[in-house]
């Protein structure tokens, strides 16, 4: 009995991976931008400092289509899926300048912890930027990470002149995603700006550890006073009841992902943000709640092309197959659209064409 049990755990199993497959692979053919496209990603890493900020330290890993040794051409099927790029390839040329997408990370994490969205987006024709933000525990954090983007971009001005990566680059309209604490960083950059009547009272009173929106239980120095001071250091004297915006006017769109924190910037700081914006958020996100946050923002952001696309189901974690295929094809599409001007992907950014996905829906997902 026990082994015709195992037998039949097993055909269930089997039926399960075969079913998962088939709907897989009906995916993919619907989501065409998520495979890769015919360029190589090279790769690079380096490293800046910031001198305007104490010698702060920031390192970028330079994702670009490069050029492939013809004897290794065999190869690049096998190691495109490891998504981690080419080190060191000449950069193609043929297609320059290329569009930029700079990342910024998630809470202490690698800057290159999305490369399984980043890496297929270089073979599109895309050069991609991850940053990798300093003393990420501090609750400073919140004004150098838009820093932090800015200084980058004025270093790839630089990088953009010099050496075998002239005019590899279009720096004049770039986008940025950005993951969880990247997320709030890349809405910082739509020129949405923070309500102080809500930050000034964000961790006060009592303590609850459990309570994932109190920044106290993420960032142990948090001070209203002393952030207040930081940020006139380094930007301008908050005035008129809002933190002056922290954007730069290369920034053409952005893509926040898992987003938290955005409650800070409140219904009014939203409504002042200007840059095109794609939100792609967990429906059971309980570490950057999903209506607090995803929704939150998608409600009340006043830039005109503002969109929200729901993994259903998902969680804030590594996400699953199915949700990474679609981030990656929206990624692909969003700013195809937003910085190529690619009308033909319109067509992906409806109810409609979401509708065909049991793990995706378009706007605020009510169901939870």
């Amino acid at each position: 009995m026990w082994h015709h049990r195992y037998i039949w755990v097993g055909l269930v199993l089997i039926a399960a991976l075969f079913s998962l497959g088939v709907v897989m692979a009906q995916d993919e053919a619907l989501l065409p931008l998520a495979a890769h496209g015919s360029y190589v990603a090279g790769i690079r890493s380096i490293d800046f400092v910031d001198p305007a900020r104490a010698d702060r330290p920031v390192t970028i890993s330079l994702w670009y289509p490069g050029i492939m040794p013809a004897d290794k051409l065999d190869k690049v099927p096998i190691l495109q899926k490891s998504n981690t790029g080419f080190p060191n390839l000449p950069p193609e040329m043929s297609g320059a300048p290329y569009p930029v997408v700079l990342y910024s990370h998630g809470y202490t994490s690698g800057r290159d912890t999305l490369s399984a969205v980043l890496e297929p987006l270089v073979t599109h024709g895309f050069v991609v930027v991850t940053v990798q933000h300093a003393n990420d525990t501090s609750a400073r954090t919140l004004i150098d990470r838009p820093l932090d983007i800015r200084f980058v971009l004025d270093q790839l001005e630089t990088l953009n002149a010099s050496d075998d990566l002239i005019g590899l680059m279009r720096l004049d309209q770039v986008g940025l995603i950005g993951t969880s604490d990247g997320g709030y960083t890349a809405l910082t950059m739509t020129g949405a700006r923070i309500d102080e009547s809500f930050i000034s009272q964000w961790g006060t009173g009592e303590r609850d550890p459990l309570d994932v929106t109190d920044p106290r239980n993420v960032y142990s120095d948090w001070d209203w006073t002393s952030f207040k001071s930081y940020y006139e250091d380094q930007m301008l004297p908050v005035a008129d009841g809002f933190l002056q915006p922290m954007t730069d006017a290369r920034v053409g769109a952005i893509v926040s992902f898992l987003p938290c924190w955005t409650s800070l910037f409140g219904e009014q700081g939203l409504a002042m943000a200007t840059v095109p914006t794609l939100l792609i958020a967990a429906g059971q996100d309980i570490s950057c709640p999903y209506e607090k946050d995803a929704a939150f923002a998608y409600q009340h952001l006043g830039s005109a092309d503002n969109f929200l696309l729901t993994l259903v189901g998902a969680q804030h974690d590594v996400p699953r197959d199915q949700d990474l295929l679609a981030t990656t094809h929206y990624v692909n599409a969003f700013f195809s659209y937003e910085l190529l001007g690619m009308r033909e992907v319109e067509m992906y950014f409806t109810a409609d064409f979401v509708g065909q996905f049991d793990n995706l829906a378009w706007g605020v997902y009510a169901g939870q």
